[in-house]
């Protein structure tokens, strides 16, 4: 028995410890008894009774606040009766919500007990339960003061309120009493006391709903048998929140069970036939109120209940099969069991829930950077260092942080892509598809320069030496396979290829398009520098014209290039601010270091920008090329390449005349045209004769040849630009500048500290957050530990492991 007593007491211990833990808040239901009843069907007289203490009495409603006693059997020989008064608070009061009655109590983050008394004798704890009481009632005061004071009216404090939810709680220890806790709640009231207090019949309603709720509580419903219990609010409530499986019903008064009533409503109600509860009901006879004046002792009143069960009718005949339902001391004994049942089934839920809830706080907590210390200045300092080598590694671009090196061939590809598509060229005329079935052919006519004139395509700023033209039309056969087609200047790989090539992923939003010029064209910009008398000579100040006009369509991927950079460095910068700085969200730190990062990333790419602009400027201002020798072979090169297509444009505009005038009976076209030019290349040189436009085809061979070779040029001073004014400045002085603008570079340490203080910091609502949780997992470790050190009480009790 002793080690039954001892296994109850500690389960009630660890429950009530874990309340007042505030546990509950976070969804975590423990297990508990509640008494709930309409007001004055002696709900507070079976607390009495089952507590053997006195609680305040008064007319009306009680029970003004729910009163949690817990009673333990003290298995000390000599202990004597104790009682420990304390006030759970749970919620406070606004009294900006007074007006809104019920919510004007609110919840408090955490709870907090604040001890009050420990009575040693028994006749003097009602007095004190009313002091407690009354502490409850008045939260505009400290409840010491309330307690300590001898005027109960409240005077020199708020005013008192009618009703409270936070708990007044009696710890008695004794002999010979059963291990049990339970919480008597205030009575339920139909009809306030005054008009304007019609909201204290929600806020005790609702405090009752709210206790019912939790799946883990025991209702004990208090009825009175003087009344219908169809009738009782309370049981109204308890229907409604679904609680009848976890309630047991208590019938009072059955003295006022009148001679003549019918007895086979109550038999029915004992037996579960009607208004059926889970744990069924049990019947007290408690003292009346005359006997209560007189004083009378609680030992007395059992022996008298116990008398009363057995002598008077119908508890001595027809209900007798219900005696072991009978008396204050067999509703005690059965309360005893089930809450140890109850307590010992729902530990193990209990303490997974309390390790799950934990696990969460800690993840929660583990998002919030460190808390400001006094070594705050050195982490910051860390901080910057290395996001800097970070930086560096990726401006190094070694594996495996080469991304960002990669991205940034991506993009000199693009750059170099359409300074290619730029290259001028002449206005090749379009092929035209050959119909299935040969035409009738027109009169053959002369071809002339105008022939190739074709409509001039160009991007450029000044357009005063050459406007474009008109196309004429010319009837002229066409082929199936594009045998006169332009083909490329070269498949050799002594040039670069001027065919457009796939874009990339980082392709210019805006097209770049080559200058193209007529034959025309070229020969009025040669005449137009002519100085000479002689027709043949070239002005090279018309081919440096015509140079200079082909560069002006730089400026647009320059700019496209320069602005992806600058993207790409910043995503960079700000992508790894961001993987660095996680923790550190919401406090000043990451705003303040990214500013600093895009002031000086702003300068450097300021500077870059300059440079390559200076670099454009340079190349725009006149054609310089030192190297002769490499410039006549690219001359060379193009000459033969723009030779050999205009031959061939020649050849076959000669061969569809003939054609067309019947001197060849035999038409070719596609592949048989392309190897009738290449057998009879000689003797159709020998007819053509010298190009009326060489002179044009000569100087396009030179401006193609310098811009094949100033085009690298340019792009190798914009990625030194790169690497010296851009990458070089965010190497090498990026760490003093953040350093300068977050203040560590100040002399003054303890000013240094209290920066770096304040870019730690939380904003306010985020500090309380932290505080909350920490708050909350500090009580989440002591219920644990207070669950371990009750499975090890019991396992060296018992060898059981009953919490498994």
């Amino acid at each position: 028995m002793d080690i039954l007593h001892t296994r109850s007491k500690h389960l009630i211990q660890i429950i009530n410890e874990l309340e007042r833990l505030g546990i509950e808040r976070n969804t975590i239901p423990l297990p508990k008894i509640i008494v709930v009843g309409d007001q004055n069907v002696g709900k507070s007289s079976i607390t009495q009774a089952m507590s053997k203490i006195d609680l305040p009495r008064a007319s009306g409603t009680c029970t003004r606040c729910p009163i949690q006693i817990t009673m333990t059997c003290s298995t000390e020989t000599d202990s004597n009766w104790i009682c420990k008064i304390s006030l759970l608070r749970t919620h406070f009061y606004n009294p900006t919500q007074a007006s809104k009655g019920s919510k004007a109590w609110q919840l408090k983050d955490s709870p907090d007990v604040v001890e009050l008394k420990k009575c040693t004798s028994i006749d003097e704890l009602e007095s004190f339960v009313k002091l407690a009481q009354d502490a409850a009632l008045t939260p505009g005061a400290e409840p010491n003061e309330v307690f300590d004071t001898s005027d109960n009216s409240g005077q020199g404090f708020w005013l008192k309120q009618k009703f409270s939810p936070n708990t007044v709680c009696l710890e008695i220890s004794d002999r010979d009493i059963p291990s049990l806790s339970f919480v008597d709640l205030p009575g339920i009231i139909n009809q306030p006391d005054s008009p304007d207090e019609t909201y204290l019949v929600d806020l005790v309603q609702d405090l009752a709903r709210e206790r019912i709720r939790s799946k883990a509580t025991l209702v004990l419903l208090a009825c009175s048998m003087e009344s219908d219990i169809m009738t009782s609010t309370a049981a109204r409530i308890v229907r409604e929140e679904e609680a009848m499986n976890r309630c047991i019903g208590i019938l009072t008064k059955p003295d006022r069970l009148q001679a003549g009533d019918s007895i086979t409503v109550w038999r029915d109600i004992l037996n579960g036939s009607t208004f059926a509860l889970e744990h069924g009901y049990f019947v007290t006879k408690q003292p009346t109120p005359a006997e209560l004046a007189g004083g009378i002792s609680h030992a007395t009143a059992r022996e008298k209940e116990e008398t009363f069960f057995k002598s008077k009718d119908p508890w001595k005949n027809e209900l007798q099969m219900f005696k072991n339902r009978f008396g204050t001391k067999n509703l005690q004994s059965a309360l005893a069991q089930k809450l140890a049942r109850l307590i010992t089934d729902s530990l193990p839920e209990i303490g997974a829930r309390i390790n799950e809830r934990l696990a969460a706080v800690e993840e929660e907590l583990d998002k919030f950077p460190p808390e400001p210390s006094p070594t705050s200045s050195q982490e910051v300092t860390g901080l910057v260092m290395s996001f800097c080598t970070l930086l560096e590694k990726h401006l190094i671009g070694l594996p495996p942080n080469d991304n960002f090196r990669a991205e940034f061939r991506a993009l000199i590809q693009t750059f170099s892509e359409d300074l290619q598509k730029a290259t001028p060229d002449f206005d090749w005329p379009a092929e035209e598809e050959t119909p299935s079935t040969p035409t009738p052919r027109s009169a053959p006519k002369t071809p002339t320069k105008r022939t190739q004139r074709e409509a001039v395509t160009v991007i450029s700023d000044d357009d005063s030496m050459l406007q474009p033209s008109t196309p004429t039309p010319n009837k002229r056969r066409r082929t199936a396979h594009g045998s006169r087609a332009t083909a490329p200047l070269s498949r050799n790989g002594d040039l670069p290829s001027m065919e457009p090539r796939t874009p990339s992923s980082h392709q210019s939003k805006k097209i770049v398009r080559p200058r193209k010029y007529s034959l025309d064209d070229i020969q009025s910009i040669l005449e137009r520098f002519s100085q000479s008398g002689r027709s043949g000579r070239t002005n090279p100040a018309a081919v440096d014209h015509i140079i200079l006009e082909s560069l002006k369509p730089w400026i647009t991927p320059l700019q496209a290039f320069i602005k992806q950079v600058r993207e790409l460095l910043t995503n960079l910068c700000e992508d790894k601010l961001k993987s660095l700085l996680g923790l550190y969200k919401g406090t000043l730190l990451p705003g303040h270091f990214l500013k600093e990062v895009n002031v000086h990333l702003s300068n450097k790419i300021s500077f870059f920008n300059k440079a390559t602009m200076r670099s454009l400027r340079l190349e725009q201002y006149t054609p310089i090329m030192h190297n002769k020798e490499l410039q006549d072979k690219f001359i060379s090169l193009h000459t033969k390449q723009l030779t050999a297509r205009r031959f061939r444009i020649r050849a076959n505009e000669h061969l569809d005349a003939m054609e067309e005038s019947g001197q060849i009976v035999r038409p070719t076209e596609g592949a048989e045209r392309d190897k009738k030019i290449s057998r009879d290349e000689a003797l159709l040189k020998e007819k053509l004769g010298t190009d009326s436009y060489h002179q044009e085809v000569t100087a396009m061979a030179e401006v193609r040849s310098y811009y094949t070779l100033a085009m690298p040029r340019l792009i190798d001073n914009v990625l030194q630009s790169a690497e010296a004014e851009l990458f070089g400045g965010c190497k090498g002085d990026l760490l003093d500048h953040v350093k300068q603008g977050l203040g560590l570079m100040e002399e003054d340490a303890q000013a240094v500290q209290d920066e770096c203080k304040r870019l730690l910091s939380q904003d306010p609502d985020r500090e309380v957050e932290r505080a909350r949780l920490k708050l909350e997992k500090s009580q989440l470790e002591k219920a644990q530990r207070s669950l371990l050190e009750l499975r090890d009480i019991h396992e060296s009790d018992s060898g059981a492991t009953f919490l498994e």
